[in-house]
């Protein structure tokens, strides 16, 4: 299916290529089933067609993009399976499912602190900058687990 050629370079086969689009990738129009194919006939890596492809799903709308989620989570799934197997793939899923709850949670709850800032420079302020802030406290917060470090050891 999917082989490692170089480091963090994979090589997918053109059968499956073929296979994966037929399936999992048939909510795509023509063209971009075509720019698609180009890509990987030029020996695009595999992170370029992804970029391509997330592109492609950022610009789908109503009944398209339905039928992209749906295509989508099977073809990642039956990816999972064939990586981890049935077992640990149910169990990936059950992880994912919890973080996306998580995250909207966290959203709507910030949206909330947003929303009591009044209009003007300080809420311009908070909108244009706590989205870097929130990667900052993220990757921090990580790397102070990853260390064994508090927050209060600094």
């Amino acid at each position: 299916m999917i082989a490692e050629y170089e480091e963090h370079n994979y090589l997918i086969k053109d059968s499956d290529i073929a296979k994966w689009t037929n399936r999992y990738l048939s909510w795509l129009d023509d063209k971009e089933k075509a720019q698609l194919k180009a890509l990987h006939d030029e020996g695009a890596s595999f992170d370029e067609l992804r970029e391509t492809l997330e592109e492609f799903y950022a610009a789908a709308e109503g009944r398209r993009l339905v039928r992209a989620n749906r295509l989508l989570r099977e073809g990642c799934t039956a990816l999972a399976e064939h990586l981890l197997g049935k077992e640990k793939t149910a169990k990936y899923i059950a992880i994912v499912k919890v973080l996306a709850s998580f995250e909207e949670t966290f959203h709507n709850q910030r949206d909330d602190l947003l929303s009591s800032i009044d209009l003007g420079f300080k809420r311009d302020v908070a909108l244009n900058f706590l989205d870097s802030c929130d990667a900052v406290f993220h990757a921090s917060s990580r790397s102070d687990r990853q260390n064994g470090l508090e927050h209060d050891e600094f």
